[in-house]
């Protein structure tokens, strides 16, 4: 019987099978970091038509959060089991996936992982993946930084809160309404009359615009929809996929090697100039706002948990009956 222990962010795991270490072999071999690629070189095209180029962009926008989630799962499962990143795969969870990939980021941030990582953050994990590599300098340096700068971006992009509601909501049933905004500020010159004078902050006709929930009395009882905005720059993405797609083909050979896999059987893909590393200028300027009307405590009725579950009780009684009368008449006409 094959076992493995090691640690999902603070919690300890003891992984057993009689095939362990093919079943982890098999599981690498199975990832396929050409498909990060393929929605890239198949979306592109579509950006430029207008009857497809909203669809275009969102799909784009799901296979980047999807590629950046099983980058940073890749890392976490480097760097804390090496040696059954099956099993890591398997056992974490999203919100401690965040809290692991948040303490990487900064040297401050104490994490678990095996001692064989000299600098067990982002700014020292490229280095240890690319070893096997036999670049001179100055193009390992380029290399080694170019990565751990796209993988910092891409961590950043995993943690930022506003972009986790915004995946989760076009992930779970595209609930969002694609397209971007447009902003301009100005000063009236009578107040509720237009300004005359505007003046841009940037936009795209490229976006999502959502509802999150919100506090509003400071309880786990009272809420509010909020409408959230964000702007895209699509092109980014089809520019980013490929290094994302890179990212897990290096780290998939390392995961491999560290099992015993003769490193010069392994595919490693780099860019050929570090022109790639740079991400260009989106040009958009204003990303996103939640603006919205404002729900303050003062302005509801504030209940208590007992109260409101009395309430949803006589809310459920009234709208049954009302409902009840509304499809006892004729039925909407079918759309066709």
């Amino acid at each position: 019987m094959e076992t493995d222990f090691f640690f999902v962010g603070d919690r300890a795991q003891a992984f057993w099978d009689w095939d362990l270490k093919d079943k982890n072999l098999e599981f690498l071999q199975g990832l396929d970091p050409d498909y990060c690629v393929f929605i890239a070189q198949q979306m592109a095209p579509l950006l430029d038509d207008p009857d497809t180029c909203q669809y275009a962009a969102a799909a784009l926008r799901v296979a980047y959060g999807q590629g950046i989630e099983t980058l940073m799962a890749l890392v976490a499962a480097a760097l804390q089991a090496p040696t059954c990143p099956l099993g890591w795969m398997l056992s974490y969870q999203t919100a401690e996936l965040r809290t692991f990939i948040e303490r990487i980021r900064r040297p401050s941030g104490s994490p678990l992982v095996y001692p064989m990582f000299r600098r067990p953050y982002l700014d020292g994990l490229a280095d240890e993946v690319l070893a096997p590599l036999p670049y001179p300098d100055p193009k390992r340096k380029w290399v080694v930084e170019g990565f751990t700068r796209f993988w910092y971006q891409a961590s950043a992009d995993f943690v930022d809160s506003d972009q986790t509601v915004e995946y989760n909501a076009i992930k779970h049933g595209t609930r969002l309404t694609l397209g971007g905004s447009y902003w301009a500020i100005g000063r009236e010159s009578i107040v509720g009359e237009a300004a005359p004078e505007m003046h841009s902050m940037g936009g795209s006709e490229f976006g999502s615009s959502i509802f999150t929930k919100e506090k509003v009395a400071g309880d786990s009882v009272h809420w509010r929809p909020r409408r959230r905005l964000r702007n895209w720059a699509p092109e980014t993405w089809v520019h980013d996929l490929q290094l994302v797609s890179m990212s897990l083909r290096n780290l998939i050979s390392f995961l491999k090697t560290v099992s015993g896999v003769d490193p010069t059987t392994c595919q490693y893909q780099n860019p050929e100039s570090p022109d790639l590393f740079e991400r260009q200028e989106t040009g958009i300027g204003f990303l996103g706002s939640s603006f919205d009307t404002r729900v303050s405590a003062s302005d509801i009725r504030r209940l208590s948990k007992a109260d409101v579950e009395a309430a949803i009780r006589r809310h459920w009684t009234k709208q049954t009956e009302r409902i009840q009368h509304a499809v006892s008449g004729e039925s909407a006409e079918e759309s066709p």
